[in-house]
């Protein structure tokens, strides 16, 4: 924890920003690839 809390906020809430983005990307292609796959 001490590692994320030298970072300034900026880059901690653009690095979560970049995170969640990649989480509704991974979810929306599992979500295509059970709509194909059926």
């Amino acid at each position: 924890m001490s590692l994320l809390s030298q970072k300034s906020p900026v880059s901690v809430a653009r690095a979560t920003e970049t995170f969640t983005t990649a989480g509704n990307i991974f979810l929306a292609s599992l979500k295509l690839a059970s709509y194909l796959s059926s």
